[in-house]
C-alpha cells in the first residue's frame, strides 16, 4: 500500500510538473508575440524621426520657401504633434505571478527581463513624459507670445500673410530644436530597447528549442 502510495504521488509530482513547465512555456511564447508588436513600434518611431529630421534641418537652415510651404504646410509644422514608444507588458506580468514555479532552466532570462521591462522602462516612461509635455505645455505657452497668433489660425489673414507668419515666427526653431532633442531621446530609447528584445527572442526561443525567424545578429 505504501509503495503504491509512494507511485501515485510521485506520477501526480510530475504530471503538476509537466503542467507547469507547459504553462511556462506559454507564457515564454506570448512574451515573444508582445517583443514583436514592440519590435515593430521601435521602428516606427525610428521611421518618425528620420522624416522629421530631415525637416527640422531646413528649418534650421531657413531652406523651407514659400511654395513649399504652400503646398504641404501641416506637413512642415512637425512640433505639433508627439510620438510615444508603447511596450506590450501582458506576458512579463504573467511570468512575474508564476515565479514561483518558474523551473530553475528558465531562470536565465530574469536578468533580460529587469533589464527591459524595469530598467528601460523608466526611461521610456520619462522620455514619453518630455515630448507630451513639450508638444502639450510649450507649444501652448508660446501662443501667448504673440497676440495675433490666433488670428492667423483663424484665417482673419491672407493665406499667405499667415504661412509668412509661420516661416518667420521667431521662437519656430527654437521649438523645433527642444521638439527634435527630445524626440531623439524616445529614438534612441526605442532602438535601444529593440536590441534587447532581440537578444530576448532569442533567449527564449534557445529554452524552447525553436528557431528564430526573421532577427539576424544585425
Amino acid at each position: 500500500v505504501v509503495i503504491g502510495i509512494l507511485i501515485a504521488v510521485s506520477i501526480n509530482s510530475k504530471y503538476n510538473a509537466n503542467q507547469n513547465e507547459q504553462k511556462i512555456k506559454n507564457i515564454l511564447t506570448q512574451i515573444q508575440k508582445e517583443l514583436v508588436i514592440d519590435i515593430k513600434d521601435a521602428n516606427r518611431i525610428f521611421n518618425v524621426k528620420m522624416g522629421k529630421d530631415s525637416i527640422s534641418r531646413k528649418i534650421f537652415y531657413d531652406t523651407i520657401t514659400l511654395e513649399q510651404f504652400k503646398k504641404n504646410p501641416y506637413h512642415l509644422i512637425i512640433t505639433n504633434n508627439y510620438v510615444s514608444f508603447t511596450t506590450q507588458k501582458g506576458g512579463y506580468n504573467r511570468l512575474i505571478q508564476n515565479l514561483e514555479n518558474l523551473p530553475e532552466k528558465y531562470s536565465i532570462i530574469l536578468p533580460f527581463l529587469n533589464d527591459l521591462y524595469v530598467e528601460r522602462q523608466n526611461d521610456i516612461d520619462d522620455y514619453n513624459e518630455s515630448i507630451k509635455n513639450t508638444v502639450m505645455v510649450e507649444n501652448r505657452q508660446s501662443r501667448y507670445k504673440n497676440p495675433k497668433h490666433a488670428d492667423y489660425l483663424l484665417g482673419n489673414y491672407s493665406r499667405d500673410e499667415s504661412i509668412r507668419y509661420s516661416l518667420n515666427d521667431p521662437f519656430r526653431k527654437n521649438r523645433t530644436h527642444l521638439y527634435m532633442n527630445d524626440l531623439n531621446n524616445i529614438s534612441i530609447a526605442a532602438n535601444d530597447y529593440k536590441v534587447e528584445a532581440i537578444k530576448l527572442y532569442k533567449t527564449i526561443d534557445s529554452l524552447l528549442g525553436t528557431k528564430t525567424k526573421g532577427y539576424n545578429n544585425s
